[in-house]
């Protein structure tokens, strides 16, 4: 996306991509409601629509030993429902719409930067297999969790890591019909939770966290087959015979969370994961993605084709956490809570205000 915009500025843009056409990620696979308009506003939302698979219009959270708590992820009612799409097919859209735009697309181009030099000068990027040896204004980080960018650019420290991973998989079930089509499904314990949606035809999309302090068994496989033994439902999935049901390949992420120091500096922009990621839990992710790469277009606007500076990298950083970093910190608080999810939803409950908070924190993340 940031390719793609900042080419239709008039950019001469190149976008290294490690993977080939189609690559897989560890991913929720929810876009949501909110970011469909900003995809409007580029042309974009009716053909990224189309590759939808079902709508998101709730969220229900489930916690052993409570009754279930269900919040709306739909902004009024003007607002715009999510979409689960296959982020293989997502991200393989917008670049073959960048390399429409322009942009010269290299796959399997596994990259680093040579040298990051002073203030206004071009940066070094090599890319070895294909013999190449760029020299940019700009590097846009858009490399995830722990990005090698930022650590290049010297905007990693020792406490940018968290401890915790992900996971996602598809796979086939024929108990589908137990689930609506409508609602994510999540099922939290105290050191972890998991994320199931329906995308129809007999498919279910499944993704994951364990943090450290898990007292499950912390491998994927077992850890979702221990919350099988927890809830009704997913035992009803058959998600506790994980071993014997036929499944697509379990993919990683991590470390979570992942937080830079700085999400920009001189010549270099962190989109995306890279500039930081608090708590999968809510799907907001490629969301975010999409949002800052239109701060980054934004900046990019006022200035001349291939110019940037450090007061550019100053008001992407201070544009960043007015319009993303809102959504960060939020989920930051609802990392700290779903540390001990019977505690929360225990004092919910106690004050009456069970529903209304866990709207009102999903709805800061989600349809804000």
């Amino acid at each position: 996306m940031s390719a793609l915009l900042l080419a239709r500025l008039g950019w001469r843009t190149a976008l290294l991509e490690r993977g080939g056409r189609g690559r897989a990620k560890a991913c929720g696979q929810c876009l949501s409601g909110w970011i469909l308009k900003a995809l409007d506003r580029r042309g974009l939302g009716a053909d990224i629509r189309s590759l939808s698979m079902g709508a998101t219009r709730w969220i229900r959270v489930h916690v052993p030993g409570c009754r279930p708590v269900s919040a709306s992820l739909v902004d009024g009612p003007d607002g715009d429902a999510g979409i689960i799409v296959k982020r293989p097919a997502l991200d393989q859209r917008l670049i073959d719409y960048a390399g429409r735009a322009g942009v010269d697309v290299r796959y399997r181009a596994s990259a680093r930067i040579e040298s990051v030099p002073g203030a206004g000068d071009a940066v070094e990027v090599v890319v070895p297999a294909k013999g190449l040896r760029l020299r940019s204004a700009l590097i846009v980080g858009a490399d995830g969790l722990a990005s090698g960018v930022a650590k290049a650019a010297g905007l990693a420290s020792r406490r940018s890591y968290g401890r915790a991973f992900g996971f996602a998989f598809d796979l086939e079930c024929e108990q589908e019909e137990a689930l609506r089509r409508d609602t994510i499904e999540m099922f939290v314990i105290r050191g972890g939770y998991l994320g199931v949606v329906n995308c129809g035809g007999g498919v279910l999309h499944i993704a994951g966290l364990v943090r450290d302090d898990c007292r499950q068994p912390r491998s994927p496989d077992a850890f979702v087959e221990a919350l099988a033994g927890r809830f009704a439902l997913l035992e009803r999935l058959g998600l506790g015979r994980l071993g014997r049901m036929r499944q697509g390949p379990m993919l990683g992420a991590g470390p979570i969370p992942w937080r830079p120091q700085a999400v920009a500096r001189g010549q270099v922009v962190l989109v995306g994961d890279a500039a930081g990621y608090a708590e999968p839990f809510t799907g907001e992710g490629m969301s975010c993605a999409l949002a800052s790469a239109e701060v980054l277009a934004e900046v990019a606007a006022d200035r001349q084709p291939g110019s940037w500076s450090p007061a550019a990298s100053r008001l992407y950083r201070r544009l960043w956490r007015s319009r993303i970093g809102p959504r960060v910190r939020t989920a930051r608080l609802m990392r700290h809570l779903l540390a001990r999810p019977r505690a929360t939803v225990r004092l919910l409950e106690a004050t009456g205000a069970h529903g209304k908070i866990a709207s009102w924190l999903i709805g800061r993340v989600v349809t804000s």
